[in-house]
């Protein structure tokens, strides 16, 4: 299990290479990819606030559909 961070998240968003490296990475070793409802929170609050609000959104949700969301129990 790998839980992804806000930073990493971006990065892959952004297709910054050493990002998109780590998560195939964690990928080969079969990891389950996760991240936490707080990631998320800040994820869409980015989105939202951008000038390419629609096409941010679109990106998020396709990033996160790859996800395990974890919540706050």
């Amino acid at each position: 299990m790998a839980i992804l961070d806000t930073n990493l998240l971006v990065g892959i968003l952004r297709n910054n290479a050493e990002a998109i490296a780590q998560t195939e990475m964690l990928k080969h070793k079969n990891s389950i990819l996760k991240t936490t409802i707080i990631n998320v929170c800040e994820l869409y609050g980015g989105a939202f606030l951008s000038s390419k609000k629609d096409l941010n959104l679109e990106a998020v949700n396709k990033l996160l559909d790859k996800l395990v969301i974890i919540g706050i129990s």
